[in-house]
């Protein structure tokens, strides 16, 4: 059986290979175990990625609930790569709710979080 890291990336490889109910099952398992071993980092990861599904397949509220979801983990082990990744990607959201005002704060909290 894959690690629950290599099944993470699995799933963020079904990702990119537009390949959207794969890569929901590989990261559903990924962050259970993730969870299970009280990894932050890769649950973070695992958000990400499940926010990333989300957005392509236009469900922008659950693509925003995973971004925020990956900024509680990332916070919690100052995962300085995963909470950029977050704001530049709830950023995208906004924006494309058309909500440009938020998108621009939350691109300056993408800035800020390095400094965090």
């Amino acid at each position: 059986a894959l690690s629950y890291v290599a099944q993470a990336r699995l799933g963020a490889t079904y990702y990119f290979l537009n390949q959207l109910e794969n890569a929901r099952r590989a990261l559903e398992h990924a962050l259970l175990r993730a969870q299970d071993a009280r990894d932050e980092s890769e649950s973070a990861f695992c958000f990400l990625q499940f926010g990333n599904v989300a957005f392509d397949a236009g469900d922008f509220v659950q693509a925003a609930s995973n971004y925020e979801a990956c900024l509680v983990h990332a916070r919690g082990v100052n995962d300085f790569y995963l909470m950029t990744d977050a704001y530049n990607n709830l950023a995208f959201t906004a924006a494309r709710r058309g909500d440009l005002k938020r998108a621009r704060v939350l691109l300056f909290g993408r800035t800020r979080a390095r400094a965090e």
